[in-house]
């Protein structure tokens, strides 16, 4: 019997010295588990283009019509939203940005019932941007900027009394034009960043230079609430 005990004590004796052994094999620490890598905004300086599309809430500060030498003041003071999309290019260093950029925004239709005036208000803008980047955590960037140059504003199809009657040809206005706002931005690649926006867009007055000249409207302080989505690329 006591043999039978002794050959069941070797084998345990023999796999505990085995365990033993390979545990000292073993690294005294485990390699960190490895993570996707994350794309920082902060390192993608250099020269960009970009490019933004998005939703165009259309104010108006004031219009006056002038009828027969008169000036009418319409009940409407609403202008149909509408969309807005342009492109650019410019320059990332560090936390700075700097752009320039061409947007249109697409025709916003406004109408009054009492006197029956309908008129499309469009605009073309070329401005110099510039950003202050916040940081980037997780490489999502937080951003502010502000913007300064001109709006190209025409109202176009503009109808007294009714539609398909008393149209004039429509002629662009240059006003000066400034914008503020923000938005937030990812690197999808060391190259590619995916960018969220706000901008407040203030692109001045503009009147339907009808012929003749005794029926028109005059558009006062226009301004557009822009909610955008836009790609940069970094070309170097």
């Amino acid at each position: 019997m006591r043999h039978f005990k002794i050959l069941g004590i070797v084998p345990l004796a023999v796999f505990a010295v085995g365990t033993v052994a390979t545990a000292a094999d073993l690294p005294q620490s485990w390699p960190d588990v490895l993570k996707a890598p994350i794309f920082v905004e902060e390192y993608s300086s250099g020269i960009y283009v970009r490019t933004d599309a998005g939703f165009r809430s259309n104010k108006l500060g004031d219009v006056t019509a002038i009828t027969a030498g008169l000036s009418m003041f319409p009940l409407n003071r609403r202008i149909d939203d509408s969309w807005t999309a342009g492109a650019g290019f410019g320059y990332k260093a560090g936390w700075l940005r700097a752009d320039v950029t061409l947007d249109y925004g697409a025709r916003a239709a406004y109408k009054d019932d009492v006197p029956d005036y309908v008129a499309k208000v469009e605009s073309i803008t070329t401005l110099a941007n510039g950003y202050v980047d916040l940081g980037t955590w997780a490489g999502i960037t937080p951003y502010v900027g502000a913007s300064a140059g001109v709006a190209y504003v025409r109202a176009k199809d503009y109808s007294l009394l009714g539609p398909d009657t008393n149209l004039y040809p429509a002629k662009w206005k240059a006003n000066f034009a400034w914008a503020y706002g923000g938005g937030l931005s990812y690197g999808l690649s060391p190259k590619f960043l995916i960018d969220l926006n706000y901008r407040h867009l203030s692109y001045g007055d503009v009147s339907t230079n009808a012929a003749p000249s005794t029926a028109e409207i005059h558009f006062k302080d226009l301004k557009a609430q822009e909610f955008r989505a836009g790609l940069r690329y970094i070309l170097d």
